[in-house]
C-alpha cells in the first residue's frame, strides 16, 4: 500500500509539474504572439521611414543632377551650427516637418519654408537660409572662408 501512496505521489508531482509547463507555454506563446505583432508593427513603420528616406535621397539626387551640389554639401554642419542648433542636415530636416517633395521645391511653400527658418534658424526667411548657404559653399570652394564686406553691403564705387 506504501508503493502505491508513494506511486500516486510521484505521479500526483509528475501531473502538477505537468499542467505548470502547458500554462507557462500558453504564456510564452501570447508573449511570443505579441512580439511578433510588435516586430511587424514596427517593421512597417521602418519601411514608410525607409520610403521617406529614399524619397529624399531621390530628390537630392534630381537637385544634384541640376544644381551640381546636395543639400548635405550645403547645410554641411559648419554652415549648420553656425546658424542654427544642428551640425547635422539630416536631423535639421527631419526635425523641421518638412516633407521632401516640399524641401525640393521650398519656393511652391513658402509659408512652411519661411516658419522652419524663423524657428529653427538665425534667418527671416528660407530663400536667405538657402542664398546664405549657396554663398558660402561656393565661396569655400574657392578658396575663401569668410564672406567679404562688400559681398553683402556692395562698395561705393562710382563709374
Amino acid at each position: 500500500m506504501d508503493e502505491f501512496r508513494d506511486t500516486l505521489n510521484r505521479f500526483n508531482e509528475a501531473n502538477h509539474e505537468y499542467e505548470l509547463s502547458i500554462r507557462n507555454l500558453k504564456r510564452a506563446i501570447k508573449r511570443k504572439d505579441a512580439a511578433e505583432k510588435a516586430v511587424f508593427e514596427l517593421k512597417k513603420e521602418l519601411d514608410a521611414v525607409q520610403n521617406k528616406a529614399d524619397v529624399i535621397e531621390n530628390a537630392l539626387d534630381g537637385m544634384r543632377d541640376v544644381q551640381g551640389y546636395t543639400l548635405a554639401d550645403l547645410f554641411n554642419p559648419e554652415f549648420l551650427s553656425k546658424h542654427t542648433d544642428y551640425d547635422d542636415c539630416d536631423e535639421f530636416f527631419g526635425d523641421s516637418g518638412i516633407t521632401p517633395d516640399q524641401l525640393l521645391h521650398y519656393q511652391k511653400y513658402p509659408e512652411i519654408a519661411n516658419k522652419i527658418a524663423k524657428d529653427m534658424t538665425d534667418f527671416d526667411n528660407f530663400d536667405d537660409f538657402v542664398k546664405e548657404a549657396v554663398l558660402e559653399y561656393n565661396l569655400k570652394n574657392h578658396g575663401i572662408n569668410e564672406i567679404p564686406d562688400f559681398v553683402r553691403k556692395g562698395t561705393n564705387l562710382k563709374f
